[in-house]
């Protein structure tokens, strides 16, 4: 039995690469104010969903995107929550630029976990791809969030978000018993043939 312990081993532990988590671009939203965007949740304050036809084109890419500074003049925490693995690499990427209406700098404090970087950009600040990566200490659930501050009713504008595992080592299942008793009994078959032919 001792012989097969290395194979029941290499079930329990496998590389995991799972890709994207979750991509969003928030052209499936419905342009309005005050509004959450589908799968996430705003909370202290609120924030629009901006597009070419609302509010004069804001996004840079001429497409939708977020304004994350509503209009309640109460800026606010946009997150969503995902699914860990202990050990895995969380990629955040999102793309933002400046609230583009001559309103000075604005700041947004951008988590992944447990990791969190501040970021201030002028009025005029170019549309930029930025990144944050985590290692996921534990398997459980953890969050993304985007938290403007400030409150003046103009935000940085916020688009192409996307949450990617880049590599970590995952709990594979154990193989059923038969499936167990089919590699075992291969082992056998194959050490009574070496016998056979020493």
């Amino acid at each position: 039995m001792k012989l097969f312990m290395p194979i029941a081993a290499l079930f329990l532990t496998l590389p995991s690469f799972a890709g994207i988590i979750f991509s969003d671009n928030f052209e499936s939203n419905a342009t309005a104010l005050n509004t959450p965007p589908a799968g996430w949740t705003v909370s202290n304050g609120t924030v629009d969903i901006v597009g070419p036809s609302f509010f004069g084109g804001l996004c840079a890419n001429g497409t939708k995107c977020i304004d994350m500074d509503g209009t309640t003049w109460n800026a606010s925490d946009l997150s969503r929550s995902f699914s860990t693995i202990a050990g895995a690499t969380y990629e955040l990427t999102w793309d933002m630029n400046g609230n583009r209406r001559g309103y000075g700098l604005d700041s947004m404090v951008v988590s992944v976990g447990s990791v969190s970087q501040l970021y201030t950009l002028a009025s005029n600040g170019a549309l930029a791809t930025y990144m944050l990566s985590w290692v996921a200490p534990t398997t459980g659930t953890a969050s993304i969030t985007f938290s403007h501050q400030g409150g003046d009713n103009v935000g940085i504008l916020l688009d192409n978000v996307q949450l990617t595992e880049t590599a970590g080592v995952t709990a594979a299942p154990v193989p059923e018993p038969g499936s167990i008793a089919l590699m075992i009994s291969g082992a056998v078959a194959l050490l009574a043939l070496r016998k056979k032919t020493a």
